[in-house]
């Protein structure tokens, strides 16, 4: 049997249906087992050994529709299931994706372009929190993601950005507070900033998408929480912004940001075993041949390896030395 994961994405869509049936749906968990068909025991989701993601998320939507009445207390008309079990069909092609090879080891979350920005320029002003780094790690699961104090475990089935930074954003802010949730989706800073980073970046519903995800997986209300969302978005006119031409003052804004840029430690960490690798390979190398120096050709031919065909051609500037009048 696996270790259980959350079904965060199931259990905001299904959440969706069945308040609008008048009830409502706890968290759901998964984990595999040795069965043949999935089923439903309370809030945990049992799935075949072999099962994806996208797998339990059809199972735990097909099973919570077709058992609503008598495993959670709410009746829908089939008709009504029907469709939307056909809308979970299709949205599971836009939350999921072929598995990606998972990660050997967690990783900084500012390997996550898009998260990272998120959170550092959306999360943290809009709620004063501090920008604390965790890690993050792509691994093969049934679920969406398994969580603890130190790592975020997400599903190698999960690649868009912002159902990612969805998950992320959740896990940031409820390691403060889960309650700041429901303050950040009704933050007027918060909403024009991702309607125009992730509206601009990857199509006009990606901002309705993130806010929908952190919404539902949170347990909140949607239409409380989104109808209004966009709003205050709209502006009234159109502002030009002043630039000016002085050295000085572009001088002084760098000074001041200075203090808070730096090297990112974990990117250090990873790359210094593969650069220290090829430097002591060029070395090496260039030891071997007698060489003085280790012009850029040079080692780039010893970065690609040896030649396919067997043979230690000439460098261009062995080549070039006879001719040259400088």
């Amino acid at each position: 049997m696996n270790q259980k994961s959350e079904l965060a994405l199931a259990s905001a869509v299904m959440r969706v249906f069945a308040r609008h049936c008048g009830s409502d749906l706890p968290d759901l968990h998964v984990s595999c087992h040795d069965i043949s068909l999935p089923s439903v025991e309370g809030k945990n989701i049992y799935v075949p050994v072999a099962f994806g993601s996208r797998q339990s998320f059809l199972a735990a939507c097909t099973e919570i529709l077709h058992n609503s009445l008598d495993k959670f207390g709410f009746a829908a008309d089939p008709k009504e299931v029907q469709s939307y079990q056909a809308f979970c069909i299709g949205i599971s092609s836009m939350l999921y994706a072929e598995p990606g090879p998972p990660m050997d080891s967690p990783a900084s979350f500012g390997f996550m372009p898009t998260s990272f920005v998120l959170i550092r320029d959306g999360v943290c002003p809009a709620l004063g929190l501090p920008l604390d780094d965790f890690a993050v790690q792509s691994c093969v699961m049934p679920g969406d993601f398994t969580c603890d104090k130190d790592c975020l475990r997400i599903s190698c089935e999960i690649h868009d950005p912002v159902v990612e930074a969805a998950i992320m954003i959740k896990y940031f802010v409820e390691r403060h507070d889960p309650r700041l949730v429901a303050v950040l989706v009704k933050d007027d800073a918060f909403r024009r900033y991702i309607h125009n980073f992730l509206n601009d970046s990857y199509g006009p519903i990606s901002s309705s998408l993130l806010l929908f995800l952190l919404c539902s997986m949170s347990g909140l209300n949607i239409e409380s929480y989104g109808a209004d969302v966009f709003e205050s978005s709209r502006p009234a006119s159109v502002k030009t912004a002043q630039t000016s031409s002085s050295f000085w003052l572009f001088g002084l804004i760098e000074k001041m940001l200075a203090p808070s840029r730096g090297a990112n430690p974990h990117i250090k960490e990873r790359w210094a075993p593969v650069v220290d690798a090829l430097y002591t390979a060029v070395d090496k190398e260039r030891r071997r041949k007698g060489l003085t120096g280790a012009p850029l050709e040079f080692m780039l031919r010893v970065q690609a390896g040896s030649d396919s065909q067997g043979v230690s051609s000439p460098l261009i500037q062995s080549m070039l030395e006879d001719s040259r009048s400088w």
